[in-house]
């Protein structure tokens, strides 16, 4: 069952941060991405991964803050990874530049082994 509510979960060992997205990506779910991008703030990891865990939406009104988490992370002179996209919000995502080509990965695990 796939969740309507969006919620994120930071999971880090300092070598490794997951953050994990689930739920619709709304107008709505805005403020919930502030959070998440003020909290990613004082972290410092080798690797970020993005993943968007049952994501099967993603409106326009949320591109502004996905783009602004991921500067957030590239600053940091560390790798960013991007997992679990569906393949329609993959194309929508990368056709509008939200995400990068280049940062995509199919698994976690091929994510964590790109570091």
């Amino acid at each position: 069952m796939v969740e309507e509510n969006f919620d994120f979960k930071i999971t880090t060992n300092k070598v490794v941060t997951v953050v994990t997205f689930q739920g619709r990506i709304t107008k709505e779910s805005v403020e919930r991405l502030e959070k998440c991008r003020g909290d990613i703030g004082p972290m410092n990891s080798k690797l970020f991964i993005i993943y968007f865990k049952d994501v099967q939406c993603v409106e326009y009104s949320a591109y502004r803050e996905l783009t602004l988490i991921q500067q957030e992370m590239r600053k940091k002179d560390s790798l960013l990874c991007i997992v679990g996209l569906n393949s329609e919000l993959k194309a929508l995502l990368t056709t509008k530049a939200i995400v990068r080509t280049s940062e995509l990965k199919k698994t976690l695990e091929e994510a964590i082994r790109a570091a």
